[in-house]
């Protein structure tokens, strides 16, 4: 569609470049007329002569502005004209050129299909391990039509040979190997899984100082003489409520196996009740 936009009227040079009106005569009018009222006192006595010169003042001021106006919209008119009937001839082209992207949008989601699954035919015979998809190693430009299935089938072989490089590292962990495994097969993430080996060794030292703490028999002092037991008497009773009625609080210790969702609603149902607790680390809870 080769249309030339011609405008005959007007012209260039036929286009009004300058408002021609008498800005002189006026500029200096008023430069004479302002200095005269900016000078102005006005005693108590003259406020019947200044609102009359205000008013004088504020009438030229609204015959400018409607001056200025009118010739806007003498110069505003046949530009408007002009630019609805372009808008219309812009929505008439438009309309025709919209159908056509979306048949090019189609067909390239089509093409993108077909190289999907082309690429996963590929995937398919590379041979990748089970627990490795598609969807973990794909490359988004993979799918671009100036990326060939020669360079995606590259692109494979370095994936494969840099999992075979991971899963040798995480064999060579002393501790946590099936943790870190774990982890990568869901992440394929080597940073990762050498940091879920660690947390596993981490848990697992701690579990077996409180597993040796807990085995420990006590120290017994040394041995003597048989002696009377001297009886011990009975600490008296704590009371229910103190001298003005305030309910007693008693101190106890307990553990609780809990999920974090669980620890939270715990904490906000102790703090939304008032209770005073604290968390009591391994080495109070062994004493």
């Amino acid at each position: 569609m080769a249309l030339e936009i011609r405008v005959t009227s007007p012209t260039d040079d036929a286009f009004v470049e300058h408002i021609v009106w008498n800005a002189d005569e006026i500029a200096k009018e008023v430069e004479a007329k302002v200095g005269y009222y900016k000078n102005l006192v006005y005693t108590e006595d003259q406020v019947a002569e200044a609102k009359k010169d205000r008013a004088t003042l504020r009438k030229f001021v609204t015959a400018l502005k409607d001056k200025d106006r009118e010739i806007k919209d003498l110069c505003m008119k046949p530009y408007e004209e002009f630019h609805n009937q372009m808008l219309k001839i812009i929505a008439k082209v438009e309309e025709p050129a919209e159908l056509i992207d979306k048949q090019v949008k189609e067909f390239e989601e089509g093409q993108k299909r077909q190289k999907l699954a082309a690429i996963n035919d590929l995937f398919e015979r590379k041979g990748f391990q089970p627990w490795v998809s598609l969807e973990k190693i794909i490359n988004p430009k993979w799918l671009n039509k100036s990326y060939s299935m020669r360079q995606i089938d590259a692109d494979m072989t370095t994936i494969q040979h840099k999992i075979g490089e991971d899963i040798l590292l995480i064999n060579g962990q002393k501790e946590g190997m099936q943790a870190a495994l774990s982890e990568y097969k869901r992440s394929m993430d080597v940073s990762a899984s050498i940091a879920a080996a660690q947390r596993y060794m981490e848990a697992k030292r701690a579990e077996e100082e409180l597993t040796q703490a807990m085995n420990a028999e006590p120290v017994q002092a040394d041995a003597e003489p048989m002696q009377d037991p001297v009886p011990v008497p009975k600490p008296a009773p704590l009371p229910e409520v103190y001298q003005d009625g305030t309910p007693v609080r008693k101190e106890i210790m307990f553990k609780v196996l809990v999920t974090k969702e669980e620890m939270q609603k715990l904490n906000r149902f102790l703090l939304d009740n008032h209770y005073t607790f604290r968390q009591i680390n391994k080495a109070d809870a062994l004493k």
